[in-house]
């Protein structure tokens, strides 16, 4: 199995959890990323928590239907990714409507690809069994 930061908490909880509301679900989704990439940072890279600000997670969420795969797709249509280590801005990415912003130290390139996996949205089958 592929190491991820937060990309399979995301998977289960969107697949166990797609009849609740949109907001609801935004809201989860960014709590769990969060504390995830939290963990990735004190855990793996054994950063000091007091040492990491301006963490932010803002989702803006929509499911559609993608009936060709037959499968619920989540897109994130509105996002903002930011942490800051010692004062200084380690990734920022933000695409909030016509602004888009793009910002990743070379240190922190594994979850910046994980947060690009995330952004091109996620297919979930449409028939439980399937997951």
């Amino acid at each position: 199995m592929i190491d991820t930061i937060f990309l399979d908490k995301v998977l289960v909880y969107i697949a166990h959890n797609m009849d609740k509301p949109r907001d609801f679900i935004e809201s989860d989704l960014e709590f769990i990323i969060k504390q995830s990439i939290l963990h990735y940072f004190v855990n793996d890279r054994k950063v000091d928590l007091k040492d990491l600000s301006d963490f932010t997670v803002t989702l803006v969420i929509d499911f559609y239907d993608d009936e060709i795969n037959n499968k619920t797709k989540l897109v994130v249509e509105e996002y903002m990714f930011e942490i800051s280590y010692l004062g200084e801005v380690v990734l920022r990415t933000l695409k909030l409507g016509n602004n888009y912003e793009h910002y990743a130290r070379e240190d922190v390139l594994d979850l910046e690809k994980e947060i690009d996996l995330f952004l091109n949205g996620i297919g979930i089958p449409k028939e439980k069994n399937n997951i």
